[in-house]
């Protein structure tokens, strides 16, 4: 088995292919409650979108190589994924609501509600730890949502383009 799979052309989802393709070949995956891992995290909101954008972009490399993934993958929580099919919901129920009025202004705000409701376990989690943290926590995972969706259908693009 050969290492990180270049074509990724920055850092993000390389990792997760090579975790995938060990897998495959019959490794052993432990997690290990004691090892020490460094990452550098974003240090501005700004570029901490571009991250979840991008992360998802090469998301979607990685679930074309490995189609089987795209449903238990660990990184994409079922969570991200409902959170993703409400806001792109309720985008398209208002983009239908722009031209047809009635009955999918209620879908609209029924797919909003949803959303919101889906960032606040996250919110209360954080707000029992620093209620600023817990307050903020809810536009950002909106914000969070908004960008990594972005990146998904963006990746999907260009996966069907790259064929």
């Amino acid at each position: 088995m050969k290492g990180f799979d270049t074509s990724f052309p920055i850092a993000s989802g390389e990792d997760t292919d090579l975790s995938f393709r060990a897998s495959e070949a019959g490794h052993k995956m432990v997690f290990r409650p004691k090892a020490i891992v460094f990452h550098s995290h974003p240090e501005s909101l700004w570029k901490y979108l571009k991250v979840k954008f991008f992360r998802a972009f090469w998301r979607t490399k990685v679930y074309k190589k490995h189609s089987r993934k795209m449903v238990n993958d660990a990184y994409t929580s079922q969570m991200v994924k409902a959170q993703l099919a409400l806001f792109y919901g309720a985008l398209a129920a208002l983009a239908v609501a722009a031209a047809v009025e009635g009955i999918t202004v209620f879908f609209v705000g029924v797919a909003l509600v949803l959303l919101f409701l889906s960032v606040l376990p996250f919110a209360f989690w954080a707000a029992r730890r620093d209620l600023a943290v817990g307050l903020a926590s809810i536009p950002l995972g909106l914000a969070k949502t908004a960008f990594f969706g972005a990146g998904f259908v963006l990746g999907i693009a260009n996966q069907v383009v790259s064929k």
